[in-house]
């Protein structure tokens, strides 16, 4: 009975070894099929077997990112995902390259100067809160009814241009918490200065 491992697994009849002229027959341990169809089998078996190990094994790809990709990371992030996502899309794209030692090197030294500037803010947002500990207090004016009732309240904006106004540092206005303040007094308002360090500053309004 002819081997079926031909057909199933290579996809071509197999071809015999040919020796050069001159030289003895190499002997060919394809050339003859196996003695029956069990034997063929086992090696048939053999062959899916590892054939679905190594699909098993690449089922996830590391790369790292070039730059941001929503719902996946940020640029020079190393990130697992599907092959064929790496290879239809994220690599092809250039949003990622493939993971190599020297890419890796190139990772390991983007994370380390990132932490060094990350530790420089965060350094630098704690001693502008403590320059804000120092003022104490800040001043914003509003114009007033009765009863020291504010015309309108005070906001955000009112707040930064105060302490813009005496430490000549810019900041963000969607930084800075208000309390409702509809009337004149002193109030503690919230800055972040960073995602680890919040100021806490005393705000006098009164009245214009």
């Amino acid at each position: 009975m002819p081997c079926p491992l031909a057909c199933p697994v290579i996809g071509y009849a197999h071809k015999p070894a040919r020796s050069a002229p001159g030289r003895p027959e190499i002997p060919d341990p394809l050339s003859e099929p196996p003695s029956n169809v069990l034997s063929c089998r086992r090696v048939i078996d053999r062959f899916s077997i590892g054939f679905k190990g190594f699909v098993a094994m690449a089922k996830r790809v590391q790369v790292v990112l070039s730059e941001d990709v929503l719902s996946l990371g940020k640029d020079g992030d190393l990130v697992e995902v599907a092959p064929g996502y790496a290879r239809n899309f994220l690599v092809p794209l250039g949003k990622a390259v493939p993971v190599t030692a020297a890419v890796l090197r190139q990772v390991e030294h983007r994370r380390a100067k990132e932490a060094e500037r990350q530790a420089a803010l965060k350094a630098e947002a704690i001693a502008f809160r403590t320059a804000l500990d120092t003022i104490g207090r800040f001043t914003v004016k509003k114009q007033t009814g009765g009863d020291d009732v504010l015309f309108g309240t005070v906001t955000n904006g009112d707040v930064a241009e105060a302490i813009e106004a005496a430490t000549k540092k810019e900041l963000d206005r969607r930084d800075i918490s208000v309390p409702e303040i509809h009337r004149t007094g002193t109030y503690k308002v919230q800055v972040k200065l960073h995602p680890e360090v919040t100021a806490e500053v005393n705000l006098e309004v009164v009245s214009h």
